[in-house]
């Protein structure tokens, strides 16, 4: 069931350069809660198609999802040139990104230009921290923080809709993560630890995406469970089948993974599982370590092993991160509640600071989304 809006809304387009990850987190998720909640007028595509630019021409507010194309760039300037409000979107360092990052070269030829173009062209830029507020700062002076935030509540009723778990070996403990190949660096922190672990019989490794390349050679196929990529609207319920114990968040100390968002911690806390992340800034800035979550000090093998040993060894433990993590998140990363960042940031582009005061909340309905192409979507 989707909501209706009512006539004279506020009329966003959102553009975007990807479905999954940041797409769907910085865009299509506080659409559908824009309009659920606020009656907002939201369509999202992927390309330029006669219906994306019929609803262009009477909405408010144009968001650009890291595009970078001269196409894209074109229609911009000729909406702005109309009186439409543009805000670009960009959830990434890619000033600083590292040399083994598969867009890396790209970025050095020819991207970074091409951001910063778009970038000077917008009314305003959003991001999803602080540290990359600052990055973006030096290049426009209307940057705002927007940050990740996830529904636990969606997450409740994917867990109470699976009637029919599949039956778990009885004492084995399921770490799990989720991601890409972006992030083959960064696994590189836990990956040692996760191949020790998994000559434990009471430990199975679980993978949603990519396997790094030394968990494929040196763990035994029985001990490795994997999951191929799929479509983000069942990213959920993929998330909800994995069962995990114990969720890692490895990431390497640098100005790349500086920037980026605490969003693999939301993601397993609204699960309610436990994380054991490294203490870099998206999760030292989050996670109480020992009370919601554990930071793997120095980020080194022998401190990993030693805190996925005492996680393994003591089920009590992980429910009690868990829990806390889950209030965590219900606390301040709630999407219902962090979405009114989005509305009165878009409210006040289209008519000033105080526009957004007299909009109140709606109940949620469910999400009338599904992105299984490039043609646009109400949301």
């Amino acid at each position: 069931v989707r909501r209706e809006v009512p006539p004279g809304s506020l009329r966003v387009l959102y553009l975007l350069a990807d479905q999954t990850g940041c797409g769907w987190y910085r865009c299509l998720m506080p659409g559908i809660y824009l309009r659920n909640l606020y009656g907002v007028d939201a369509m999202a595509a992927t390309s330029l198609s006669d219906e994306v630019r019929s609803f262009a021409r009477d909405a408010d507010i144009l968001v650009f999802q890291r595009q970078l194309s001269d196409s894209v760039l074109d229609f911009l300037c000729e909406q702005k040139a109309m009186g439409k409000k543009i805000v670009y979107e960009i959830d990434d360092d890619f000033w600083h990104l590292p040399v083994k990052n598969p867009v890396y070269r790209y970025y050095q030829a020819d991207g970074l230009a091409r951001l910063t173009r778009f970038i000077r062209v917008a009314d305003v830029v959003t991001v999803s921290t602080e540290p990359l507020r600052q990055v973006v700062g030096a290049m426009h002076d209307h940057v705002v923080v927007l940050p990740n935030a996830v529904d636990p509540d969606l997450a409740d009723t994917i867990i109470a809709s699976r009637h029919s778990q599949p039956a778990r070996s009885p004492g084995m403990v399921r770490i799990g993560w989720s991601g890409s190949n972006f992030h083959e660096g960064d696994l590189d922190c836990a990956v040692d630890a996760l191949i020790t672990m998994a000559t434990r019989p009471d430990v199975q490794l679980v993978f949603l995406g990519w396997v790094p390349e030394r968990i494929e050679r040196e763990v035994p196929a029985v001990k490795v469970e994997k999951h191929p990529f799929i479509l983000t609207n069942n990213y959920y319920h993929a998330m909800a089948a994995l069962q995990l114990d114990i969720g890692v968040a490895p990431l390497r100390d640098n100005r790349f993974n500086e920037a980026k968002s605490n969003l693999k911690y939301l993601e397993y806390s609204m699960f309610r599982v436990p994380t054991v992340a490294s203490p870099v800034y998206p999760y030292a800035r989050t996670i109480t370590d020992g009370e919601d979550g554990i930071l793997v000090k120095k980020n080194r093998y022998q401190e990993w092993l030693r805190q996925l040993t005492r996680l393994v060894e003591d089920r009590a433990e992980r429910e009690r991160l868990a829990r806390n993590a889950y209030a965590t998140v219900r606390e301040r990363f709630h999407l219902k509640t962090t979405v009114r960042g989005w509305l009165d940031l878009y409210s006040s582009l289209q008519c000033g600071p105080d526009s957004a005061a007299f909009l109140t909340p709606r109940g949620v309905a469910s999400m009338g989304l599904s992105p299984d192409g490039a043609g646009p979507m109400a949301v």
